[in-house]
């Protein structure tokens, strides 16, 4: 039987197992936890960051690596609970993959402009033609394998283009989705090569694969100006996974829509209310057509 992917797990600060999606915010990218979320649960960051003063919150931004963003952080100042307004828009595509070093800061912050910090970290490095240090360069061959470096950046950039796109609860989704970018990566070579049938057949491959995978348009997140009905779609689809359905607001319209409550009361409660005397009605006219 296949093992289910797990939905809680322990924050490295608390100690406390919680709910993966609900407890955790999105980290910045998914090398070190493959489930993409920080390992500190958002109630123990909230604890250490005061909005009121700036400095905590980039402090925290910079041990989690994670941006901050001086004007999202001014916006989200005017919100209730602004910490977490402030990350609700880190999450967003603009900034869904940024780190701390692609923070923003205003003249009043120029102290601690990461802009200095990039500047030290590539002079400390030593960089290939390709812009890679030896560092990315062994990360990225244990995520994809061995290719060249201009490959990577290929790689790297359809894979993010599925992880946007589509879900990446589970291993087997971000495998098929590497999978997919290697197998269209090796197919524009053998196009541009002249060799079509190796294209054709390395097309079917990436169709089968999107079959396997039941990949198809209308699951992706309906980011699209166009795609306001997809949107409006999942939204529902997520209230109704995580959250319990309402009533209506005009019960009363909906409550016997049957007419079950008054044939109920008509033939069982009326009678036994004549036998006992409670009640002298024994006017019963006649059903509705209904």
């Amino acid at each position: 039987m296949q093992n289910k992917e797990p939905t809680d797990k322990i924050c490295s600060k608390c100690l406390i197992s919680k709910n993966i999606k609900r407890e955790f915010y999105l980290a910045a990218s998914d090398t070190i936890s493959v489930d993409g979320r920080l390992c500190i649960c958002k109630e123990c960051i909230s604890s250490l960051v005061d909005m009121d003063n700036v400095e905590t919150l980039i402090n925290t931004m910079r041990s989690i690596d994670r941006p901050f963003l001086s004007s999202t952080y001014e916006g989200s100042l005017t919100k209730a609970n602004s910490f977490g307004e402030y990350m609700r828009m880190l999450a967003t595509p603009q900034n869904r993959e940024k780190n701390y070093l692609d923070s923003e800061f205003n003249k009043n912050q120029s102290s601690h402009s990461n802009k200095k910090e990039l500047k030290s970290f590539h002079e400390e490095l030593e960089l290939n033609d390709d812009g890679f240090t030896k560092d990315s360069i062994k990360t990225l061959k244990k995520k994809w394998g061995d290719f060249e470096n201009e490959d990577y950046e290929f790689l790297e950039d359809y894979y993010r283009e599925y992880a946007n796109t589509y879900d990446t609860n589970t291993p087997v989704q971000i495998m098929l989705y590497k999978n997919i970018a290697k197998v269209h990566l090796q197919a524009g070579k053998e196009l541009s090569q002249g060799n079509t049938k190796q294209y054709k057949d390395l097309m079917e491959l990436s169709s089968k694969l999107h079959n396997d995978g039941n990949i198809k348009p209308i699951q992706n997140t309906g980011a699209n100006e166009d795609r306001g009905l997809s949107t409006y779609g999942l939204w529902i689809k997520e209230v109704e996974k995580e959250e319990p359905c309402e009533f209506f607001e005009e019960k009363a319209q909906y409550e016997d829509y049957d007419s079950f409550n008054k044939y109920w009361e008509k033939w069982f409660v009326r009678p036994f209310k004549n036998i006992f005397n409670i009640s002298n009605d024994f006017d019963v006219g006649e059903d509705d057509e209904k």
